[in-house]
């Protein structure tokens, strides 16, 4: 079977129709159409539905998806290890990372990595969704290491054998305040003393968010959140102006003195930050950046635990 008959398949499917497709791929409507043809002519199925004026899936269509998309998953990943395998130290490494995390001291890292290395190329990249992007982009190979919350969410904890990761950096949770909240003065607080206050939560889905949920729900408390901030090093400035409170990591509002620091009582509420990457890719290049944050995140020693 040719791969490219493949990707013709899967550029059809996620633009709608042969001729978005076509444009797509920066050629002819006649050529995305043969093409779909002669994969179906190998199959012996037809994959898609010809009477509609979009590109409908049949039945057997909906059942290659999956299958195509883990072909070509696997086909890019292979050409990324040869392609690294190929260039040794020099080349791109592309690290993903999540918004706070300013324990790893990562820009340091990186500029003595990069005096060290002068042929390699360093790319720094985020995901808007957090961990849960970072996880997926590391296993369709569109990055090579990634700076995650070692808590990963619930849609992403399951089938992560490949994943190997270790925890660089941790600590705990933290109610803030404003300096003139009615709580400001008390050194700590239990989540029934403030679950009717006024929340500033990050989004769901992010870790720290869901790590508060599900505190809150076990403690069977229902609270509000009045408003979401994606970036959590940012939420102290909201905090500051008097919006309401919220719970950090400890080291974003460290070192601010337009914010009160109070403990939580009663909950263990912990972050963490750990280094990961796709246990299937390995390079020179990848190691010697691994190397960088010690012995013991030495690469494939430490699998990750996704219970």
């Amino acid at each position: 079977m040719d791969f490219r008959h493949l990707q013709t398949f899967a550029s059809v499917v996620q633009a709608g129709t042969f001729a978005a497709a076509a444009e797509e791929m920066n050629t002819v409507q006649s050529t995305v159409s043969t093409t779909i043809k002669t994969l179906e002519k190998e199959l012996g199925v037809r994959l898609f539905d010809r009477s509609a004026r979009t590109a409908v899936l049949t039945s057997a269509g909906h059942a290659l998806v999956p299958r195509a998309r883990k072909l070509l998953d696997d086909l890019a990943l292979t050409r990324e290890h040869l392609h690294d395998v190929d260039n040794s130290l020099g080349g791109k490494l592309r690290v993903g990372t999540i918004g706070s995390i300013e324990p790893i001291a990562l820009p340091a890292v990186l500029k003595r990595f990069g005096d060290a290395n002068p042929y390699a190329t360093l790319e720094v990249l985020s995901d808007s969704v957090g961990t849960a992007g970072l996880v997926e982009r590391l296993r369709r190979s569109e990055i090579d290491i990634a700076f995650i919350a070692s808590r990963l969410p619930d849609r992403v904890r399951t089938e992560t054998d490949w994943l190997t990761m270790t925890i660089l950096a941790e600590g705990v949770l933290v109610f803030i305040a404003s300096p003139d909240h009615p709580l400001s003065q008390r050194t700590a607080l239990t989540l029934p003393e403030v679950a009717t206050q006024t929340w500033i939560e990050s989004p769901a889905g992010q870790t720290n968010r869901t790590i508060t949920d599900e505190a809150f729900d076990r403690a069977g408390l229902e609270r509000i959140v009045n408003l979401e901030v994606a970036e959590p090093s940012k939420v102290p400035n909201y905090v500051a102006a008097g919006i309401g409170i919220a719970i950090v990591p400890d080291f974003i509002a460290a070192a601010r003195d337009d914010v009160r620091i109070l403990n939580v009582r009663g909950e263990a509420l912990t972050w963490s930050i750990a280094i990961a990457r796709h246990r299937e890719r390995v390079s020179p290049l990848m190691t010697a950046f691994w190397s960088e944050f010690g012995r013991d995140a030495s690469l494939g020693l430490i699998p990750t635990d996704p219970r």
